[in-house]
Parts: C-alpha cells; sequence; structure tokens
C-alpha cells in the first residue's frame, strides 16, 4: 500500500470519526485542523477507478475539505454523516456546492433534533 500523507490517519479507516464516535470533536475543544490544501484538483474518473475502500478515503477527505469551508464548526460531524451515503451521492455532492450545501442544511436539522 502506498504510504499515506497524513501519518496520524489510520490504515483502511475514513480519517473522520464517524458521529458521536471517540474522537469526535466535543463543544469547547480546539477547532479541528484545516484540511490539506494538497489534494489536487478534483478528477472523478480517477477516484472512480479506485478500489471501494480507497474511494470513500478520496471521498471522505474531499468531503471534508467542503464542508470546513462551509461548516467548519461542523465538518467532521458532517463528513461522517454524508460517508453513509453510496459514493455516487457523495460524487454528486463533491460536484455541486448547491447540492452540498443542500444536504449540509438536512445534516444541521438532524444534529438540532438530537440535542
Amino acid at each position: 500500500p502506498m504510504p499515506h500523507p497524513m501519518p496520524h490517519a489510520m490504515p483502511h479507516r475514513p480519517m473522520m470519526p464517524m458521529p458521536g464516535a471517540p474522537g469526535a470533536p466535543m463543544p469547547g475543544m480546539p477547532a479541528p485542523m484545516p484540511p490539506p490544501a494538497a489534494l489536487g484538483p478534483f478528477n472523478k474518473e480517477a477516484i472512480e477507478k479506485m478500489p471501494p475502500q480507497q474511494q470513500k478515503q478520496q471521498l471522505g477527505e474531499r468531503l471534508y475539505a467542503s464542508n470546513f469551508r462551509l461548516r467548519p464548526d461542523l465538518a467532521g460531524k458532517l463528513t461522517g454523516m454524508m460517508l453513509e451515503l453510496s459514493n455516487t451521492e457523495i460524487l454528486g455532492l463533491l460536484e455541486s456546492d448547491e447540492k452540498l450545501k443542500h444536504k449540509i442544511d438536512e445534516a444541521v436539522k438532524i444534529l438540532d433534533q438530537k440535542k
């Protein structure tokens, strides 16, 4: 396997904690790190050729970067929720800011109901 550029990421696991998982940022904790800018241009074809687990990893990193841009306070939690979607749906969100914003609004409503 390729060495991953981020040593703190565990192999074969999405980088983001799942909602409610240990390691999810707690309120009052320092803000999560901004995503690495070194992701390069989004290449749907390249991602579609990867094995599913690697697709999820790539999509997760890109989703986190997009979510961080729009909602840095909830980026990790939103990404964890969105990673439960199919890879095809995630690709759609990454291609359209409109769809992504709509999905973020939906997720925030769900999070608000759980309070």
